[in-house]
C-alpha cells in the first residue's frame, strides 16, 4: 500500500508524515519485572506478548514474563526449566512457542522447552543434536521449525523440529558455518539465510533451504558482508536486509533479495549505521528499525523504510538507546520495544516502549517467524 492508500490509513490512526514515509512516535509503557538484552519476545494467539530469557547485567536468565497490552504492563509468569541468552523463540502452528539452545553459564545449549499458553508453563521437549547460539530459525508451512547455524561444534549444520513427535532431526547442511545471521521466509515456504560471521569472518553469500528437499542451495550474494544484520519479509514477497556489522564498519546500507531473479539490489541507506537494531514490518507495509549500535555505543533514533520508495525517513527517538532489544508488532498496529542494553550507560534495560498510534488488522514478519492471525 502507498501514496493514498497509505496515508488514508496512517492519517486515521493520527500518524505523522516526513520525506513521505508515515510515522508515528514512541511512548513508554510499563517495565518488565527483569532488564534483558537479548532476550526473545513472541506474540501469542491472545495479543499478549510472551519475553524469555536474556542476560541482565550478570549472567543469563530463566525468567518469562508476559506483556498486556491493554494495561501495558509486564507480569511474570512461570520461568524456563534453564537460562538462555540469544536463544530461538518461534511461534508454532497450535500456538504454542519452541524455545531452544542460547548461551549458558555453561556454554551453548542444546536444551529445548515449549511455552504452553493455556498452562502458562514451560514443558521440556526433545534436545537439539548441537548447541546454538544466534541461530537463524522458521517456522515452515508444514509445522516444522527450521534451526541453522549458531554452533560452534558444527557451525554449518541444521536441524528441523517436528511438534507432532517433540524432536529434533538433523537435515541438510548449509554451505558455510554461520553465526548471527539473518533468516526469512519467501512466499513459496523457502527459507532465505544470509550473512553472519564464518570460520573466516564475516559473510555476504546467501543461499535457499528447500523444506521438500531438505538442502540449501546458493544463492545470490548481498554487495556487503553483515553480522547481526536484521531481515524483515516484504508485502511484495521480497526480503529486506538492513544493518549489521562486518570488518569494523557498522552498515547504515540496505538491500531487498527477490527470490524470482535469485538477486540482492541495493535499498537505499539510513542516517546511520546500526549493529542489532530491531526491526517490525508494520501493518501499512513500511518497516520499523530502531536502535542498534555503531562505534559510539548504542543508538535511540529509529528510522522506516518505504518499500515503494526505497527510502528512509526518520520515525522518532525512543526514550532508551537500545541495542539488542526485543520488538513485537501488536494487534492494533503498535510495536512493543522491551529490554535491549546501553553498555556505556547502565547496561541492560528494565524499560519498555511502543512505537504508533495504532493501525488494526496487522501482518507482522520479523525475518524469523511468520505470524497470521
Amino acid at each position: 500500500m502507498h501514496s493514498l492508500g497509505r496515508i488514508t490509513q496512517c492519517a486515521a490512526a493520527g500518524l505523522i508524515f516526513a520525506s513521505g514515509v508515515a510515522h508515528a512516535d514512541f511512548s513508554p509503557v510499563g517495565d518488565m519485572e527483569y532488564a534483558r538484552v537479548g532476550a526473545r519476545s513472541v506474540r501469542l494467539a491472545d495479543d499478549s506478548v510472551l519475553v524469555i530469557g536474556g542476560a541482565d547485567n550478570a549472567s543469563p536468565l530463566a525468567s518469562a514474563e508476559r506483556f498486556d497490552p491493554s494495561g501495558g504492563t509486564f507480569s511474570k509468569t512461570i520461568p524456563m526449566h534453564d537460562p538462555r541468552d540469544t536463544a530461538i523463540a518461534v511461534r508454532l502452528a497450535d500456538g504454542r512457542v519452541l524455545v531452544a539452545g542460547g548461551f549458558t553459564m555453561a556454554g551453548l545449549s542444546r536444551t529445548a522447552e515449549i511455552f504452553d499458553p493455556s498452562a502458562a508453563a514451560f514443558e521440556a521437549t526433545g534436545s537439539m543434536e548441537f548447541g546454538r547460539v544466534s541461530a537463524v530459525a522458521a517456522a515452515l508451512t508444514d509445522g516444522r521449525v527450521l534451526i541453522a547455524g549458531g554452533s560452534n561444534v558444527a557451525p554449518a549444520s541444521a536441524e528441523l523440529f517436528d511438534p507432532a513427535t517433540g524432536t529434533f532431526a538433523p537435515t541438510g547442511s548449509m554451505s558455510t558455518g554461520r553465526d548471527a545471521a539473518v533468516g526469512a521466509p519467501l512466499p513459496d515456504g523457502r527459507i532465505l539465510v544470509a550473512g553472519g560471521a564464518g570460520e573466516d569472518g564475516a559473510l555476504a553469500s546467501a543461499e535457499i533451504f528447500d523444506p521438500l528437499s531438505e538442502s540449501f542451495v546458493p544463492t545470490g550474494s548481498m554487495s556487503v558482508p553483515r553480522v547481526n544484520a536484521r531481515a524483515v519479509a516484504l508485502e511484495d514477497g521480497r526480503i529486506l536486509v538492513v544493518g549489521g556489522y562486518a570488518n569494523s564498519h557498522y552498515h547504515a546500507t540496505a538491500e531487498v533479495f527477490d527470490a524470482e531473479a535469485g538477486a540482492f539490489s541495493p535499498a537505499g541507506s539510513m542516517a546511520a549505521g546500526r549493529m542489532s537494531p530491531v526491526a517490525a514490518r508494520l501493518a501499512d507495509g513500511g518497516v520499523l528499525v530502531a536502535g542498534g549500535s555503531d562505534a559510539v555505543g548504542a543508538r535511540a533514533d529509529a528510522e522506516i523504510f518505504d518499500p515503494v520508495d526505497g527510502a528512509f525517513g526518520f520515525a522518532g527517538t525512543m526514550a532508551a538507546a537500545r541495542e539488542a532489544a526485543t520488538a513485537t508488532l501488536l494487534s492494533d498496529g503498535r510495536v512493543l520495544v522491551a529490554g535491549g542494553a546501553d553498555f556505556f550507560d547502565e547496561g541492560a534495560w528494565r524499560s519498555a516502549e511502543v512505537y504508533g498510534a495504532g493501525i488494526p488488522d496487522p501482518i507482522f514478519v520479523d525475518g524469523f517467524e511468520r505470524l497470521a492471525d
